[in-house]
């Protein structure tokens, strides 16, 4: 994946899941070099190993996030 997005959220899951590149938009010279970097990649047959991080991708499941927010409303009401 090629995302073109400032530095934030969406470039901090990609960066943590290793599931491609994040590029700010107004930096054209990083997009260029990126796009020969995967264009390289590609050509070698080597591009299918770009793959995200199951174990990582796996935080942002549906169910990891569900247990994560009752987790914090279950301390909420133990505070309360």
């Amino acid at each position: 994946m090629l995302a073109l997005v400032s530095p934030g959220a969406t470039a901090e899951v990609l960066a943590t899941t290793r599931g491609g590149w994040a590029v700010a938009p107004e930096n054209a010279h990083v997009l260029q070099n990126t796009i020969k970097e995967i264009y390289r990649l590609w050509l070698q047959g080597q591009l299918v190993d770009v793959r995200a991080d199951a174990d990582a991708l796996r935080q942002f499941d549906r169910r990891a996030l569900t247990g994560r927010l009752a987790a914090v409303f279950n301390e909420l009401v133990a505070d309360g």
